[in-house]
Order: C-alpha cells, then structure tokens, then sequence
C-alpha cells in the first residue's frame, strides 16, 4: 500500500502536451444495468435474476465505441484491429460483469474491425461432422457476422485473488458479521426511516414497522433496476425521496468494510495495476503480481462491481465530489502519460470527467 501511495504524487494534472506520450491505460468500471437480485422483483425482465440488462447491454458496447474513437481513431492509441499483447481483460465470475466485458469490446473492436478470415485451405477448418452446406455457407470469415471473440479472464471465486473477497478471510468475515448485524445499521435506519421506509413499504404492501435498513436496502436496490427499465413509475416519489432511494447504496458498500478493509480491498486490485505502472516506467516493481500479464499490454480493462467502485471512490476521495451512489456502468480511467523530458503523470476520469485527488 506505501508504494501505491507513492505513486499517487505522480498523480498531476497539469495539461497534456502534443509531445506527451500515452503508455498505458487502466479502465475499471461497474457492470451495465440488470435485473433485480431476488427473483421475486425480477419477474417482469426477460432476463435472470442479476443478469444484464438490454439496456445494460447498450451502456458497454457505446462505452466501447466511445473508448474505439478516442484511443483508436483519435489517438491511434490502440491498433484497429484486436490485438492480444494489447488488451487484457478479466471480468469477476458473475454472468453480468462477463457480460459488461463482452458488450465493452464489440463497441471497442467492433466485427467490422475483424479480419479473421481463414487462411489457406478452408475444408480443414471443418468440425469432424458430417455437415450440409446450409450450415457451411461459402463466407472465408471464421463467424459470418465477422465478429472476433475475445479472451475475457476470469477464475471462480475462491481463486479469484483480486475481486473476490473470498481470497481474504479478513475481508469476507468482517464484511459478513457486519452485514449480517442489525445494530451496524442503527444510524442508517435513524437517517432513512423517516425519509423514505414509508414510501417504499407502500409500494411493495409491506408493514412498513418490519423494515430495517437491510430489507430496505434490497428493496431499493429492486426498485432502481425497475426505474431504469421504465417498469416502475416513480411519480410518488419527490426529487429528494428518489435521491434518498438510490442513496441506500452507499451505507452497504462502504459501511460494510472498515477503512483498514476499504484499503485491503482497494490495494488488492490496485497494486498489480501500479506495479505494471512502474514496469513501463522502468523503474523497480514487483514481478509476483503481475502474473497474467504479458508485460506489453496498452489497455487493461477490469469489469467489476458497484463494490470496488464505491470503495476506489472512498479511497482516492476526489476533490468537490459527494459520493451518493455508483449508477450502472459507471467506472474510472486512468492514463499513463510519459513526457519528453522523461517525466510521468497519470490522468483520472470518473465517469469521463477528469477527477483530482486532495492534495
């Protein structure tokens, strides 16, 4: 953690220079929109419970175009064609990031960037099965559509060593006690209940006696996912108590760690990011964390949750920035930039507006 607080002072934010050279850039970002967690508020999407949305589909692939545009057209950043010692992306192993991650790249590398046309003879890119022409065609594109798949990483959760917290005892069991923990939540119950609880136990035809902040939370959670698709009105809702709704976010994604968690977790992801930072730099850095990593990739995606989101939030505490909630896709960019004379600075976007961290 000591060396990632040391590199944070090369965190300027001075202007970019034609004679400035980007190296490497580092996106991190929440999953697009879904369904509702529990299965009994996800009934009207047609999708599964926790699973992306159409509409979350549609927030990465035009987050990936964005991304083609800048780095690619604009820049000539990245090649216009996938190339694999460039990227890297690793996903957590639920199907919603995975998902996020796959839509992110066809906006990136759409399939008319692909050239993955067969090469030499085409019969022996035949299955061994006996197939009619109707499913052969005569297109030399290994997929008609031109699309190129693309390796998302991604290990189940007890391996994962950098999203889940599975990986960390220390982590996985203060986070559950104190979720599992009515009285944790006694102050966030005192703030909301006055609020809002009446509202959205009306809503769902619940005594609004048995909530507490937990139950509300879930709801709330339910409640947004349903807004975003247009299945719920919110026209009871006041500006204010709509703001409030979203707002229970933030208590179960920071409160559930304490600061000491909030950096383990942060540091878990983070340092292998800094310490490829260092590599390009040239300078000493710890080769153990960099496993997976060819050593020449230019653009490092992570597709994560509203968890690492909130807590990276938390920990870089950006100037004139008031964290209320994470919306769905809603990530940071950082970029490496190497000047002529030798020095380096990173850039930091939330939400592509440029953040500066408190001196």
């Amino acid at each position: 953690l000591m060396k990632a607080l040391l590199l944070l002072l090369l965190f300027l934010f001075g202007l970019t220079y034609a004679n400035d050279e980007l190296i490497l850039v580092f996106d991190l970002s929440r999953h697009g929109a879904r369904a509702p967690l529990v299965e009994q508020y996800s009934q009207d999407f047609d999708v599964n419970v926790g699973m992306l949305s159409a509409s979350g589909m549609r927030q990465h692939y035009l987050i990936g175009r964005y991304l083609r545009k800048k780095y690619i057209e604009q820049m000539e950043f990245l090649s216009p064609q996938y190339k694999e010692d460039e990227v890297h992306v690793t996903s957590t192993h639920l199907g919603r990031t995975i998902q996020s991650a796959r839509c992110h790249l066809i906006g990136l590398y759409p399939p008319e960037s692909s050239n993955n046309q067969i090469q030499g003879d085409f019969e022996k890119s035949m299955p061994l099965m006996n197939l009619s022409d109707d499913y052969v065609g005569n297109t030399r594109y290994s997929i008609p559509s031109k699309y190129e798949p693309i390796a998302v990483h991604n290990n189940e959760q007890k391996r994962d060593t950098v999203y889940s917290l599975g990986s960390c005892p220390y982590l996985y069991s203060k986070m559950n006690a104190r979720r599992e923990n009515p009285s944790a939540w006694k102050k966030f119950d005192a703030y909301f209940k006055p609020r809002i609880y009446k509202k959205i136990a009306e809503y769902f035809g619940l005594p609004e006696q048995e909530l507490n902040y937990q139950s509300t939370y879930v709801l709330g959670d339910a409640l947004v996912s349903l807004e975003f698709e247009g299945l719920f009105s919110r026209e009871n809702f006041t500006e204010e108590e709509w703001l409030d709704v979203k707002r229970l976010q933030i208590p179960w994604l920071i409160d559930s760690v304490s600061p000491l968690g909030n950096k383990l977790m942060v540091s878990k992801l983070f340092n292998p990011i800094l310490e490829f930072m260092l590599m390009k730099m040239g300078r000493d850095h710890d080769n153990r964390q960099l496993t997976g990593f060819r050593g020449t990739e230019k653009y490092i995606y992570f597709s994560t949750h509203d968890t690492m989101i909130a807590n990276f939030l938390r920990f870089f505490n950006p100037e004139n920035f008031e964290l209320e909630y994470v919306d769905y896709a809603s990530g940071f960019i950082f970029e490496l930039y190497k000047r002529p004379n030798g020095e380096y600075y990173v850039k930091i976007f939330y939400n592509n507006s440029q953040i500066k961290l408190h001196e």
